[in-house]
């Protein structure tokens, strides 16, 4: 049982979530690639060609502006639809798949702070091998955004919680990260309420 333990035991560091990690990303590229980008998209990405290619924000031109969807991955979208306009699925699923890349090192350490480093690996190895960290950043949807900054905002919140981090430009970056967490997906927003206010009790 020792031996088991002690097996599975050297995988539980930096070195190896960096190695499967790079693994995983080179097969869904690849995966990508063979099966044609065959991810879904929704109503972002109609108003993404519609902030490219109009210059208005809104899913249906003939209806006009629209305030339904949070901005930061429509604005995403449009990025890399103005940018290249002929291959712009296949360069946004490409870059999904790279910012999906840290998020098992998000986690890591997130495990590292509240835990410890072997914690963290464990939990970072366990969402790499998970079928949706495979498959879910070849569809066209806001999770895939929300998601990292998501877990960059608990990086940043822990860090100031635990008391690792006083200084004001870390402070500045925090308040970045919080409005561009708050305008990509609305559910998150009595988190992070909930988070200030255990800041300042």
């Amino acid at each position: 049982m020792n031996k088991i333990a002690a097996f599975f035991d050297k995988f539980l560091n930096l070195k190896y979530l960096i190695i499967f990690n790079a693994i995983i990303l080179v097969l869904k590229i690849a995966y990508s690639i063979y099966f044609n980008f065959p991810g879904l998209y929704f109503e972002d990405w109609s108003i993404a060609m519609n902030i490219a290619n109009n210059g208005i924000y809104s899913e249906y031109i003939n209806i006009g502006p629209t305030a339904y969807k949070l901005p930061i991955y429509p604005l995403y979208l449009s990025f890399w639809i103005k940018l290249f306009p002929d291959f712009s699925k296949e360069a946004i699923v490409i870059s999904q798949h790279i910012i999906f890349f840290i998020i098992p090192f998000l986690i890591a350490n997130v495990g590292r702070l509240l835990f410890n480093t072997k914690i963290g690996c464990l939990a970072g190895l366990f969402f790499i091998f998970s079928p949706g960290y495979f498959y879910y950043s070849n569809v066209i949807e806001a999770t895939n955004l929300f998601i990292p900054l998501f877990l960059i905002w608990i990086n940043f919140y822990l860090n100031i919680y635990l008391e690792l981090k006083k200084n004001k430009g870390y402070f500045i970056l925090f308040g970045v990260v919080t409005a561009l967490l708050a305008l990509t997906q609305v559910v998150v927003v009595p988190i992070i309420l909930v988070g200030f206010l255990a800041l300042l009790f």
